[in-house]
């Protein structure tokens, strides 16, 4: 339900903490006739809005053309609150930070907090209701490898009648998270280690497939002649001639 003072309002007055209830209503009828709706409106006169307190007004709707058949509206009335008010309409909108680029291969953008979220801007109301957000200035995270916390300008709004109030910048804090990938090492040999009463050992399996999982840089600079990751077998203290045993893995890499 929108509002559409009757006559409009004289300048320097504007409508604040305006409360409709409900804000929304339900419209029936065939769909050749609903197709002519544009909106559903309550029109309070300029004398009703300075006699102050609750309202109880009539839904119109706003059709392109004459209905064909009936048509209702439920409710038919809503109740109305709002404020008149002196000065510059204000608005409070959300802030968008604008990030282009991305982390270095080891890291993903895991969330980018803006503080304070919100401004408030202001200006004619017409304007305001076209105004959804408020940009930064573009912020570029290309080959970032750690958290970034900084002070970014705002932009200003495309309609030069739109003014933001307050501070002209926003804090932004642009969070990362490890970015991992696996790779499979195949067929490496299994030593072993420790003191047996047996002279000798020999394991089967000879060798094991080992899936490793870390940062790209690390994964992918493996080097399968000289691995830094061991699997081996401990015999110490065992007594059987032949035994199941865990294969253990050392890693050397951080």
């Amino acid at each position: 339900v929108e509002v559409a003072v009757e006559k409009g309002l004289p300048p320097g007055l504007f409508l604040d903490m305006v409360e409709i209830i409900p804000r929304e209503v339900s419209v029936r009828g065939s769909e050749k006739d609903l197709a002519k709706i544009g909106a559903a409106r309550i029109s309070p006169t300029l004398e009703e809005l300075k006699a102050g307190g609750e309202l109880t007004q009539t839904v119109e709707i706003i059709k392109s053309e004459e209905f064909e058949e009936e048509v209702s509206v439920e409710p038919g009335r809503v109740k109305f609150n709002a404020v008149l008010a002196e000065g510059v309409p204000k608005k409070t909108v959300p802030v968008n930070a604008r990030i282009i680029g991305n982390p270095v291969e080891d890291f993903r953008l895991k969330a980018v907090i803006v503080e304070p979220a919100v401004i408030t801007i202001e200006g004619p109301l017409p304007k305001l209701d076209s105004v959804t957000k408020i940009d930064t200035e573009t912020i570029d995270i290309t080959d970032i490898a750690k958290e970034q916390n900084m002070v970014i300008p705002l932009r200003s709004p495309e309609d030069s009648l739109v003014k933001i109030v307050g501070s002209p910048s926003v804090r932004v804090n642009v969070l990362l998270t490890p970015f991992t990938v696996t790779r499979l090492l195949s067929r490496v040999g299994v030593e072993v280690e420790g003191r047996s009463v047996y002279p000798g050992w020999k394991v089967e399996p000879t060798s094991v497939n080992i899936t490793v999982e870390g940062v790209p840089s690390e994964v992918n600079s493996l080097d399968e002649t000289e691995l830094p990751i061991q699997p081996f077998v401990n015999v110490t203290n065992i007594v059987s001639r032949r035994l199941t045993v865990p294969v253990q893995v050392r890693n050397r890499t951080e």
